[in-house]
């Protein structure tokens, strides 16, 4: 009797479905001038039942929302991807969600929470080790209190900025006082100038670091700014431990499911600092036109363990 039981269980898991519906919301099918060339739905639906959706598809009725003739709370899993300036619909999906029980994961975060003002007071309640920030608006700032406090060269930031953008060095104390006077209504990020060897970005899923890779100013004494997009170099490297803790507890404090924390660590020392944390960092990083610095197969494998453990 047991060998027919076994049998005709053997019976039942082979004609039930291995996947599980998922739902990914705006999630590319790959990374721009990727070398890989890895076609990322391809991928995914070898691995799960996928169906794949631009946030502007949704449809909000009342108490659903809708994709086409579905309802999403037809499927097992949501994935949200890159929020972009929907983050309207990320915080509605989201909230759904959760009322329907549906498991999702995040790759990106509300808007709220994409911003520096909010990430680095976040941090700071949260003991992880930051560079000396002052954020305020410029007509608030008296130059001489900013370099007492931070000492010159000053690293000026916009609030918003990204890939470099809108970071500046001020030099000397008339350089500040020209900037604070040319941007007297505006609210901007003064840091301590930290001299380094370059700066580092840690990519974490889940609290689990996939891996790192350490970014460095082409000809610092030209740039001062370590980012890839301006010309710096990138390779993956092993990171002490002491800095794998600290990208994980800022990844934490942070709440995010993905994360790209951004470290530097300060030239002649052991101090590591937090920059920032990117909630939707592009892993599949490569040296410009030469080889890929890591494969996005391990990140959608990463992925696709999550999504089946949290649906079986």
């Amino acid at each position: 009797m047991k060998k027919v039981l076994d049998y005709a269980q053997f019976i039942n898991e082979k004609s039930s479905p291995d996947k599980g519906k998922v739902l990914f919301v705006s999630f590319g099918k790959s990374e721009k001038n990727s070398l890989a060339r890895v076609d990322y739905h391809k991928y995914l639906n070898t691995k799960l039942d996928c169906t794949f959706s631009p946030w502007e598809d949704l449809v909000f009725s009342e108490n659903k929302i809708l994709l086409g003739n579905k309802n999403v709370s037809d499927f097992d899993f949501v994935f949200m991807g890159v929020v972009g300036e929907n983050g309207n619909y990320f915080v509605t999906l989201e909230k759904y969600c959760e009322d329907n029980k549906i498991p999702i994961f995040k790759y990106g975060c509300s808007t709220e929470r994409n911003n520096k003002v909010y990430q680095n007071t976040t941090m700071s309640l949260s003991g992880i080790p930051q560079i000396p920030t002052i954020i305020s608006k410029c007509s608030l700032l008296k130059s001489e209190d900013l370099v007492k406090e931070l000492n010159l060269p000053m690293v000026t930031k916009i609030t918003n900025g990204s890939q470099g953008k809108g970071v500046e060095i001020q030099k000397t104390k008339m350089d500040l006082e020209k900037y604070l006077k040319k941007n007297k209504d505006e609210t901007i990020i003064f840091q301590k100038f930290i001299e380094n060897e370059g700066d580092y970005r840690i990519f974490i899923i889940e609290q689990d670091i996939m891996y790192s890779i350490k970014r460095k100013s082409k000809d610092d004494k030209k740039e001062f700014r370590n980012n890839y997009s301006l010309g710096g170099t990138a390779e993956r490297l092993e990171i002490p431990v002491k800095a794998m803790n600290i990208a994980k507890k800022a990844s934490k404090a942070m709440g995010f499911d993905v994360s790209g924390v951004d470290l530097i660590k300060e030239k002649g020392t052991d101090n590591w600092y937090v920059l920032e944390v990117n909630s939707a960092p592009q892993f599949d990083w490569e040296q410009k036109g030469k080889k890929s610095i890591a494969d996005y197969r391990d990140v959608l494998d990463k992925f696709v363990s999550i999504i089946k453990s949290k649906i079986s």
